[in-house]
Order: C-alpha cells, then structure tokens, then sequence
C-alpha cells in the first residue's frame, strides 16, 4: 500500500517508520505548498505564517526530514533546494491511522462519528459521505 511504501522508502537506518512531530509537519506543509524551496524560503513563508522559529530551527528541521527520507535536496548550488518525498496524502493516511489505532483501538467509526458530529458540512461534503456510507454497507442508493 501507499502507507508500506512510504515506510519502506523513509524508514530510518534502525528500520522503524520515520516519526513526524508537528514542527517537522508544518515544515512538510510548506513544502508541499511550495513542491521545491532553499530553507529561507521555508523560513519567510513560517515567519508570515506566525512561526517565532529561527533559521537555524527550520534548516535543522529540514535536515531532520531529509534524514528521515521524508524530503530531499539538490545540494549542487550554494543554496540547497528541497522538496517533499512523501505526499500529503500519505501522511495523512499514516496519521489517521496512528489515532485511530491510538484513541480508538483500532476502530475507525467512533472517530468518523466524531468528526461528523463536530464538523460543519456544505451539502457536497455530505453527498460525497452518503456515497461512501452506501458503499461500504454493499449497496447503492446514489441517484
């Protein structure tokens, strides 16, 4: 699956998957964002974010994700370049999976119900839930 492959492509030299604290996720975030950017962009886009973060914190971030495998950089200029080597869309999936095997005990429905009990929906959102609730009961009702 995608989320093996990620494990395999950025595990750590110890062969576990590769952790992604919350200061390296919003350093992945502007990544993604950007798809390649030098450190001090990751920098300014942080600062005009908020971040009190120094530039010497978001290299070591980013030399922390490039370690770890979940980014890489072209180092043949003075100023290194990087870039995402996971997808949003594969972090969010181990995420997700983490909390449900954390909170839930592995049980992903207690989650879902409170999500959509603590979410404002527009009436696409609920559309596209209907569809996937009809066919994960093997059926469907979808005019």
């Amino acid at each position: 699956t995608e989320t093996q492959s990620m494990a395999k492509s950025s595990s750590t030299k110890s062969g576990k998957e590769p952790t992604l604290p919350d200061s390296e996720l919003e350093v992945m975030r502007v990544l993604w964002k950007k798809e390649r950017a030098t450190a001090r962009e990751v920098w300014e886009t942080l600062q005009s974010q908020g971040s009190a973060w120094t530039y010497a914190t978001v290299n070591t971030l980013l030399q922390r994700l490039e370690a770890k495998g979940l980014a890489d950089s072209d180092k043949s200029r003075m100023t290194y370049v990087y870039w995402p080597e996971v997808t949003r869309v594969q972090v969010a999936k181990k995420k997700a999976k983490h909390l449900v095997d954390k909170l839930y005990d592995g049980k992903g429905a207690p989650l879902v119900v409170h999500l959509l009990k603590s979410q404002r929906l527009n009436s696409q959102e609920v559309s596209e839930i209907r569809q996937i609730l009809d066919g994960a009961m093997g059926h469907d009702d979808a005019k």
